[in-house]
């Protein structure tokens, strides 16, 4: 047990855990968050994804030159300058034994902090895997059973889902590509709504439009709110069009 955890009493060292389970911080973070929050857990958990605290842990050094090392074996080198990205993007995470198509590719790049789809810049890889208390690939794949486990938390998935919209958009745009979009909605809800693929026939059908951020986030809210056979929904509240009309698309079919 570090010296931290020693002066503190049980239920201290226990919210500190449950903290760190759901964050993936250090102990120091933890110990910083549960504080400010007067030690209440979902408080601190709370103001941790809205607002991360920059703390230098002592429980891991990270060495910068062996990220250094990382970062440029996999960076991709143009007159613009150089990136992970493309095929080095590709090798990045086959090496780390990430599918670029499954929701690890998204989780990774929430962590990392990333603003452009499909690419790691060297500032956003360094100070992620320095976020992450990773100096090298085995410590970061031992860290993706952590991240992935972050998400059963509701207030981390609203976090990594708002990011999701923000990341597939990049930052010129401000909305998302249908298509784009339904192909994020398969990662990020795939296992989450139970009528996912009916939403994605519905907008493949009747949708020939881009997706608003409010028009995203709603959609969850609508998941989160609104029971399985939607008899619970208020077409007279504050729902948009395309919602309302998913659900007079959906009640036959979900009736069935």
């Amino acid at each position: 047990m570090s010296a931290e955890l020693k002066k503190l009493t049980r239920p201290q060292q226990t919210a500190v855990e449950n903290f760190r389970n759901v964050t993936g911080g250090g102990i120091k973070t933890a110990i910083f968050c549960l504080q400010q929050a007067k030690w209440n857990v979902e408080v601190a958990v709370d103001d941790f994804f809205a607002n991360p605290p920059d703390i230098e842990e002592d429980d891991v050094k990270v060495d910068s030159s062996k990220l250094e090392n990382i970062y440029q074996k996999y960076a991709v080198k143009d007159e613009e300058g150089d990136a992970i990205t493309d095929s080095g993007l590709e090798s990045f995470l086959t090496d780390l034994g990430v599918n670029p198509e499954e929701v690890d590719s998204l989780i990774l790049a929430w962590q990392f902090g990333a603003a452009t789809l499909g690419e790691f810049s060297k500032e956003e890889f360094l100070n992620g895997m320095k976020k992450l208390r990773c100096s090298n690939m085995d410590e970061l794949k031992k860290k993706m059973d952590t991240l992935r486990a972050q998400l059963h938390d509701d207030r981390a998935f609203k976090e990594f889902y708002a990011f999701v919209f923000e990341y597939g958009k990049g930052p010129e745009k401000k909305v998302l590509d249908l298509e784009l979009a339904i192909a994020l909605w398969q990662l990020v809800l795939k296992g989450k709504y139970k009528h996912l693929d009916l939403w994605v026939k519905f907008l493949t059908e009747k949708h020939n439009r881009a997706i608003s951020k409010d028009t995203w986030a709603l959609l969850l809210e609508f998941i989160k709110q609104i029971n399985e056979n939607m008899s619970n929904y208020d077409s007279d509240g504050a729902w948009p069009v395309l919602i309302d009309e998913f659900v007079d698309y959906a009640l036959p079919h979900v009736k069935q």
